[in-house]
């Protein structure tokens, strides 16, 4: 009678033989996510959690945070499933880049004016005690506003997407006898016309 107790990562073998009867017996008990334990337990620590956040906040995608811990995206949403506080350091990080990038947009659809800090060359001239002009050059610095117009492309965007069915691409007309006697009345046109 042999017994034997093996570990092979994330099992344990225990193997239970005769060998001049050639029976055996193994059993397999697999640990409790014993590889992985060390990597989300990493993950769950005020600073993993920061670490997770601010990947979020870059717009890192889940695929490229997962990439970034060196785990397979679907470990990273079974964590997500499993650990809220994997969850909510995702979002929490995601929410205000999207709101940061609304904004933005906002703003550019309907135009800003930004203060730019500008450097001035400034020649001053004076006259000294004898009455002879002199000149002294020196750099001032100030503000001078620049108003950025309003961006076409981000107000058609904007309205595409918040009022679809006025301002989308393609329009859905409903067709019916008139507009197929229309369409064939200025086919018929186009035709007589090329002859």
């Amino acid at each position: 009678m042999w017994a034997g107790i093996e570990s092979r990562g994330a099992f344990i073998l225990f193997t239970l033989a005769d060998l001049r009867s050639g029976w055996g017996l193994w059993i397999i008990i697999e640990e409790e996510c014993s590889v992985a334990k060390g990597k989300f337990q990493r993950w769950l620590t005020p600073d993993g959690l920061l670490l997770l956040e601010a990947w979020a906040r870059d717009g890192l995608s889940n695929e490229q945070i997962a990439k970034n811990i060196g785990v397979n995206p679907d470990t990273l949403y079974t964590w997500k499933n499993r650990f809220p506080e994997i969850a909510e350091a995702l979002s929490r990080g995601k929410e205000p880049v999207d709101i940061e990038v609304e904004n933005a947009l906002h703003r550019l659809a309907l135009g800003y004016t930004v203060k730019l800090r500008k450097t001035f060359k400034v020649k001053r001239v004076y006259f000294d005690e004898a009455g002879r002009r002199c000149e002294k050059e020196e750099l001032v610095t100030g503000y001078d506003e620049e108003h950025v117009p309003a961006n076409v492309i981000a107000q058609k965007f904007w309205l595409s997407n918040r009022k679809p069915d006025v301002w989308r691409d393609k329009r859905e007309v409903e067709a019916g006898a008139q507009s197929l006697e229309a369409a064939k009345e200025l086919l018929g046109g186009v035709a007589s016309a090329i002859e």
